[in-house]
């Protein structure tokens, strides 16, 4: 009787390994069984969500005891004391709001500004309300430029970001162009050593 032999083309089988076993393929098909094994509890997590942050993943669920008065009633219990306070005290109601708003708009600011931006905003503000002259602020440029590895990014830009934010304003004539930080950018700053508090300095670029 003839012997069958196989031959196995190992260089072929460990190609097609590599393909079946990279990370994008292996995380989707973890990914799937987790849908699959959890969607239950996902899905009863998802309707009571209240809050939450994009990148950070922090996220606010009321309890499951919420959720069911929530779903009896149709709506939200109301606090009945809110409209209350509010109309006995506007001006903290305001205050609450702004500091909402502005924690929201010091949050996407993070997200974009870049880390020598940051640097520029920490160094005039300890130069108070004397400033610093526009050129003089090319250092920070330079040093973004040298980490991203190109020169596209000019310096009107490159400030303009920064004025747009409300955190920096531009004052004197062209050839002494000074630039001094605004109360509302150092509240930016001392919002995100607040809440950043390892990590405000060290974004990229």
């Amino acid at each position: 009787m003839p012997q069958v032999v196989c031959a196995i083309d190992w260089s072929m089988t460990l190609e097609y390994l590599k393909v079946f076993l990279c990370w994008p393929l292996v995380a989707l098909v973890l990914g799937l069984l987790f849908l699959f094994n959890f969607k239950h509890q996902i899905s009863n997590f998802l309707s009571r969500v209240t809050e939450g942050e994009a990148y950070g993943m922090k996220f606010k669920a009321n309890s499951p005891q919420d959720s069911a008065l929530t779903k009896d009633t149709g709506h939200v219990i109301p606090e009945n004391d809110t409209l209350k306070w509010v109309t006995e005290n506007p001006q903290k109601a305001i205050d609450e709001y702004n500091k909402v708003n502005n924690s929201y708009k010091w949050e996407r600011a993070m997200n974009f500004i870049y880390g020598t931006q940051i640097d520029l905003l920490e160094a005039l503000s300890k130069r108070g309300d004397t400033g610093e002259l526009y050129v003089n602020l090319a250092f920070f440029l330079d040093e973004h430029q040298r980490r991203i590895g190109n020169s596209n990014y000019q310096m009107a830009d490159y400030l303009n970001f920064l004025q747009l934010l409300g955190f920096i304003i531009s004052e004197g004539d062209s050839h002494k162009l000074r630039v001094s930080i605004t109360p509302y950018g150092l509240s930016f700053l001392s919002y995100i050593k607040a809440n950043y508090a390892d990590t405000w300095n060290k974004k990229p670029y």
